[in-house]
């Protein structure tokens, strides 16, 4: 089907599948242009997002639970909600609330920013064709570390050959 009979079938609007396909929530068509073409399994993936959408899972959500599903269990779960089965409604709920409790906890808990440092690159040519950047100011270890990796990096250029 073209993507005017996926959007007619599942009352999801053109620019909502195109969205969704750049999100990963639903693979590409197949094909390109107005060539491309769209099959059962997408159609799967629309229903389910949004029965999953009415439920209040994020799409961050949604994304995880389709990333751990192949097309058959897609399938599978649209069936069941076709007759009016919600399968793991209670699952779903707790996620959602998981989910939500979680953006709260991370609002409330205040984040110490550190002040804004200046820092300017330093660059090192350790060769015609090499060099290394380094950000400036540095730790005592840090510096330790560089001088160490310059001495390294000087012997190996030095010699000419590993």
């Amino acid at each position: 089907m073209n993507l005017t009979d996926l959007v007619d079938r599942t009352g999801i609007s053109t620019r909502t599948i195109r969205f969704y396909i750049q999100q990963g929530l639903v693979p590409g068509p197949d094909g390109m242009g107005p060539k491309s073409t769209y099959h059962e399994g997408h159609m799967a993936r629309l229903q389910l997002i949004r029965a999953w959408q009415e439920k209040f899972l994020p799409l961050a959500e949604i994304r995880t639970r389709l990333e751990r599903m192949n097309d058959d269990e897609i399938t599978t779960q649209v069936a069941k909600l076709e007759e009016g089965d919600a399968p793991q409604v209670k699952d779903e709920a707790q996620s959602a609330a998981a989910y939500a409790l979680n953006l709260l906890v991370k609002s409330a808990t205040p984040i110490a920013t550190p002040p804004p440092q200046k820092c300017t690159w330093e660059r090192i040519c350790l060769s015609p064709d090499f060099e290394i950047q380094v950000r400036r100011p540095l730790s005592r270890t840090d510096n330790r570390r560089l001088d160490m990796l310059l001495e390294a990096a000087r012997t190996i250029f030095a010699k000419g050959t590993i």
